[in-house]
């Protein structure tokens, strides 16, 4: 039984079996890798959509931008996901933004389209 639990856990880790949209397995890690996965191309800030991800172990948020279109998947990917990565049990630090800034107030956390990227940053 646990090795077939160890090798589903590392089938999952290498693809979660969801898509980035464009039909391209997604690699379930933490962070702006898992975020990079996705299209975050944009036009103007109303092509982008703000998503929440997990930034490490501890539950630290991070809030990024990708483009709008693939936020379903997006979510989706990342609800598969979450349950496989290792989780340390230490204190979560404040929510990121792309930019790298810390905040306490999520609504701090601003949306942009900046040089053709969907990013976001702290107000």
């Amino acid at each position: 039984m646990r090795s077939v639990i160890i090798i589903l856990t590392l089938a999952c880790l290498a693809g979660c079996g969801s898509s980035d949209g464009n039909g391209e397995e997604i690699e379930c890690m933490y962070g702006q890798e898992y975020v990079n996965q996705f299209d975050k191309s944009c036009q103007t800030v109303a092509d982008c959509a703000r998503v929440s991800l997990g930034l490490d172990c501890c539950g630290t948020s991070l809030y990024a931008g990708i483009n709008k279109s693939l936020e379903t998947e997006f979510n989706s990917g990342w609800s598969e996901c979450q349950p496989t990565l290792e989780q340390c049990g230490c204190p979560a630090k404040q929510p990121h933004a792309e930019d790298g800034n810390l905040t306490s107030n999520y609504a701090d956390i601003q949306l942009d389209c900046q040089s053709g990227s969907c990013t976001t940053f702290i107000n």
